[in-house]
């Protein structure tokens, strides 16, 4: 006849010795959570970087002088909340995996709770300097000519001069419509100069904004690891001293003694 109190008492022990022995490892598991978190930390961080890249772009094509002036600012604001954007959903995936490495091994989930990352200041590069209104000028010297030659009675495309010389009202008409046309496009010039020079700011943003995320990720995350370990490790060993004094605790058949698994050395 089958003894079910021997068969309930070594059923009892085979589970207790499987708890005890998957105890150990956390550690290990835990640095993989953090690797696989960052990974997919990574892949959203890219993602938000272009999405900068394609945003700031597009407002250049777009805004005006006193706008641009105002970009560093926005530029800031937005890369910040792309940081804590990221941080945030590295958070939301990683605490439920961290909270299953405790509770697999029937510890409080609360000691595989550790991710608190801290604020964190994205270093845009300063505005850059706007091209002055002469220098840029200049890189339209045949403007100038053009818009005095009328001044001199000369002929601009191959006409013959004005009749009536340099002094005549017609003479001072198409100078005056000359100096017109060259204020226009030089304003247009400095405008197209100036753009120019924010779209070569804006790789030197999104490198600062990826410098940040890179940073913030992994400061994030070994400040993760450490904290999470740090209260693993003494539940684990409180835990392991339960499941040895259940184990001692179990009775079995009369000559069957109940010894502690031999892992507990190895935690």
């Amino acid at each position: 006849m089958p003894d079910r109190y021997a068969d309930a008492v070594r059923m009892a022990r085979a589970e207790l010795r499987a708890r005890r022995l998957a105890l150990p490892g956390h550690a290990a598991e835990v640095r993989a959570a953090c690797s696989l978190a960052r990974v997919a930390a990574a892949a959203r961080s890219a993602t938000a970087v272009a999405a900068l890249s394609a945003e700031l772009f597009g407002y250049l094509d777009r805004a005006g002088r006193a706008d641009r002036a105002l970009l560093p600012r926005h530029a800031a604001a937005a890369a910040e909340r792309i940081v804590a954007d990221v941080l945030d959903r590295a958070g939301q995936g990683l605490v439920p995996e961290l909270r299953r490495i405790a509770s697999a091994r029937g510890l409080p989930t609360s000691a595989g709770e550790g991710w608190v990352p801290g604020p964190v200041h994205v270093l845009i590069p300063p505005a850059p300097p706007p091209p002055g209104l002469w220098q840029t000028a200049a890189t339209g010297g045949a403007l100038w000519r053009t818009a005095l030659l009328p001044l001199a009675g000369l002929p601009v495309v191959g006409l013959p001069a004005v009749a009536g010389g340099a002094g005549s009202p017609a003479v001072w008409a198409g100078a005056a419509a000359g100096v017109v046309t060259l204020v226009a496009a030089v304003l247009g010039r400095r405008g197209a100069a100036d753009r120019e020079r924010w779209r070569r700011w804006v790789p030197g943003v999104t490198a600062s904004l990826r410098a940040a995320l890179d940073s913030a990720l992994l400061t994030a995350l070994l400040h993760t690891e450490r904290q999470v370990v740090a209260a693993l490790d003494p539940a684990v060993v409180r835990r392991a001293g339960e499941i040895d004094a259940q184990l001692r605790g179990l009775t079995g058949p009369p000559g069957e003694r109940a010894a502690p698994a031999r892992e507990e050395q190895h935690t």
